[in-house]
């Protein structure tokens, strides 16, 4: 049987309407449609654990999944925004907002004043592109070892330590383009000099996204026909870093993972989650099992305990920290019924922006209450629909109408 990982909020992208049956349920803390899928049950029981890991969230420990969308066939086109200030990475004179990967020298570098006024180190690739680079920021990401510890990746410099008024008095490019040396004009913990690898300033360089950013290609109905393309056996996860790896990637990419061959062991359904992410313990505990029980037996109010079907949704929407990803594995199906929706958020949000600019504006600024409550707890949050970073790239999807709070807004 297969596993699905799905990123819920990053928070979330993928909206999930399962149907009651019998499941063992876990979140990770991970960093973690307009067309719906629907996963037809299987003759008899099967295995479906399921991984969202585009629900990053703040305070747990998590792997993270870099928010931009690079370019694709299907990836999300970035709105454009401003962004400077003193402390601006960078500016490309040849603006782009995707992912560049690509090896380039430093042909030539110079200092000088920004537009903005503000002290910058001009770089000229051999590619003919220039980029310019702040000095503060330079600066505050010097890695000498006076400045920077290798061991724990930690800076050992306070930002507010870097005087304002600092600037590169000498620039100079070294080993054929491949690194930068800075001079400064003011020394800080000795330091009268910071070195920089030419890949990393690319990498790093303002309007592009984090360096090893995985292309987001988003899907619709078509995915029903194409489930081997985000699947990955179970033997291979929890035999090989590069399983692993895979799927996380595919997780990354596609905002969902199959893992096949998973065995009906609810031990080995945990140490699958385990290997790929640590566990966010909440008020359902770590590992809980989803059943459709009776008021009567039930402690909790929540109707994913019922026999009643759920709509398209993301999950966990009332708690500050959403899920980052969420598995799902199926241990026991009637031999009817209990089909699984599955819906991409990021292909939703795609075509509202490109049908209602103003309905996308809206859905990424206002940000909806979410309630919680059952015999012990009660839970309020708030979360915007679309998620954007602050490039104006798609980052996360939150939508459940059913634990929807009251909406305060104003008439018209």
């Amino acid at each position: 049987g297969p596993s699905f990982l799905f990123p819920q909020a990053i928070p979330m992208r993928c909206i999930t309407a399962p149907l009651p049956c019998s499941w063992l349920h876990a979140k990770s803390a991970l960093l973690p449609l307009s067309a719906a899928v629907s996963v037809p049950s299987p003759p008899k029981p099967k295995s479906f654990p399921t991984t969202h890991p585009r629900q990053a969230t703040s305070r747990y420990s998590r792997i993270r999944f870099p928010p931009t969308l690079a370019s694709s066939p299907k990836a999300f086109t970035p709105l454009p925004t401003a962004f400077g200030g003193a402390y601006a990475l960078s500016r490309g004179l040849s603006s782009a907002a995707n992912v560049d990967t690509a090896p380039a020298a430093i042909v030539s570098a110079t200092r000088g004043t920004s537009a903005e006024g503000i002290r910058v180190v001009r770089v000229k690739w051999e590619d003919g592109t220039e980029d310019e680079y702040s000095a503060f920021w330079l600066r505050d990401h010097c890695t000498d070892p006076s400045s920077w510890d290798a061991f724990n990746q930690q800076k050992t410099v306070e930002t507010k330590d870097i005087p304002d008024a600092i600037f590169a008095s000498s620039v100079s490019v070294l080993e054929g383009g491949a690194r930068l040396e800075v001079g400064w004009n003011h020394k800080i913990q000795g330091v009268g000099s910071s070195v920089y690898d030419a890949a990393w300033l690319r990498a790093n360089r303002h309007g592009t996204s984090e360096p090893d950013s995985v292309p987001t290609i988003t899907w619709g109905a078509e995915m029903r026909e194409n489930f081997s393309s985000v699947s990955v056996p179970f033997d291979q996860v929890m035999s090989s870093e590069s399983g692993v790896l895979r799927v996380l990637e595919t997780t990354r990419k596609h905002g969902i993972c199959f893992v096949s061959g998973t065995p009906l062991d609810k031990t080995l359904s945990q140490q699958l989650v385990e290997r790929i992410a640590p566990v966010q313990h909440t008020i359902y505990g770590g590992f809980w099992e989803t059943v459709v029980k009776s008021e009567e037996e039930s402690d909790n109010i929540d109707s994913a305990y019922s026999s009643v079907a759920l709509p398209a949704h993301t999950d966990g929407n009332y708690f500050i920290d959403t899920p980052g990803l969420q598995i799902f594995h199926c241990l026991q199906q009637d031999q009817t019924g209990g089909e699984t929706l599955l819906v991409d958020g990021f292909r939703v949000a795609e075509n509202v922006q490109k049908k209602d600019p103003e309905a996308f504006r809206v859905l990424s600024e206002v940000s909806v209450p979410y309630q919680h409550t059952d015999s012990e707890w009660h839970l309020r949050a708030k979360h915007r629909t679309i998620g954007v970073d602050e490039h104006g790239c798609l980052q996360s999807v939150h939508f459940n109408n059913l634990d929807r709070d009251t909406l305060r807004v104003p008439i018209g």
